[in-house]
């Protein structure tokens, strides 16, 4: 059930984002009701997915819906918080984490920063810092 949860949890902002939902005119309800369901399935810490079992997994799909929300025009206070208070273990997660939060407003400054750090020698970023 969990890993079901969880493939729909990141597989649906991704068909919401790209935008291919289309029901014979109805496509703006589709999304809406899309919308909806995301929001209503979210956990009372704000996050999407499971906390405990995978955190990695928990804050790439809290970003994947945070970032879909954001397109369709819908601030989920609840999700930034949650996002800005989550650990960045890997440069991805850093990345991951900049992308939402600029997207909403916030500063972003010393997340650039901890991230250009853990840049490697040729330029490129590992998954790990440093």
């Amino acid at each position: 059930m969990k890993k079901i949860r969880r493939l729909v949890l990141t597989t649906i902002p991704m068909i919401l984002l790209k935008g291919s939902i289309a029901f014979a005119g109805q496509g703006e309800l589709a999304i809406q009701k899309g919308v909806e369901w995301l929001v209503l399935n979210q956990n009372p810490s704000g996050s999407w997915g499971t906390e405990t079992e995978y955190p990695n997994l928990c804050l790439r799909d809290t970003s994947l819906v945070a970032d879909t929300l954001c397109y369709f025009g819908t601030t989920n206070t609840k999700a930034i918080q949650w996002i800005s208070s989550q650990e960045t273990p890997s440069s991805r997660a850093i990345a991951r984490k900049i992308k939402i939060l600029a997207d909403y407003g916030s500063d972003t400054a010393e997340l650039i920063g901890t991230l250009t750090s853990s840049q490697n020698e040729d330029g490129g970023f590992g998954v790990d810092r440093g």
